[in-house]
């Protein structure tokens, strides 16, 4: 039984209300380098997430993450490969998912974050197999802790083909906002969430 807690959202992951602040998380690799795709973005819009994540990378902090937070927007950078290019790990994947849902429970206003097809893009994974791992981690969430946010993944046009349409239909939870939701509403637990980099 899939966690009902996850909604896909086609559009512009930077694109929210000015009275309420973003909340996103996305993949990082971990040499301290935000050259590419969403983080590149991250980088030029939000210049202390990345600063944050280059100093929590100097600190040896071994959590598989850090949290840049605003009165306009919390960021999560998420470590889900050691080195840039297509290297994502699904183990890593794993472990951010994770810890960023157990800091986020602590939060009670936070009731979505926002995240692309984390390690599916550059990092060249499956996203049947990332929604999966995200999936499993939600369920373990929600039986530890009072309260779990929602998982909005936001993607493009282009990026339809690496969907599971099949397993996909119409939210009836759509916003004004939000031009295109779509809700899981089938079992993606084919794979391991802990399946071998």
């Amino acid at each position: 039984m899939t966690s009902n807690k996850i909604f896909y959202v086609e559009g512009d992951i930077f694109d929210h209300s000015p009275e309420e602040p973003l909340v996103m998380a996305h993949g990082c690799n971990m040499e301290g380098v935000m050259g590419a795709g969403i983080a590149r973005l991250v980088k030029d819009k939000f210049y202390g997430a990345y600063m944050t994540y280059r100093q929590h990378l100097i600190s040896g902090d071994p959590r598989p993450g850090c949290r840049f937070a605003t009165n306009d927007a919390i960021v999560y950078n998420l470590y889900t490969q050691v080195h840039p290019g297509p290297n994502a790990r699904y183990m890593m994947i794993n472990d951010a998912i994770r810890w960023m849902l157990q800091d986020a429970s602590s939060f009670l206003s936070v009731e979505a974050i926002r995240i692309p097809l984390i390690g599916a893009g550059i990092g060249g994974l499956t996203w049947t197999n990332v929604h999966a791992i995200i999936d499993f981690n939600l369920e373990l969430a929600k039986m530890v802790y009072r309260h779990v946010p929602e998982i909005h993944v936001y993607y493009l046009a282009q990026d339809e083909s690496k969907l599971p349409p099949a397993r996909m239909h119409v939210s009836s939870r759509v916003s004004q906002r939000d031009p295109k939701v779509l809700h899981d509403g089938g079992d993606l637990r084919g794979t391991t969430a802990g399946a071998p980099a």
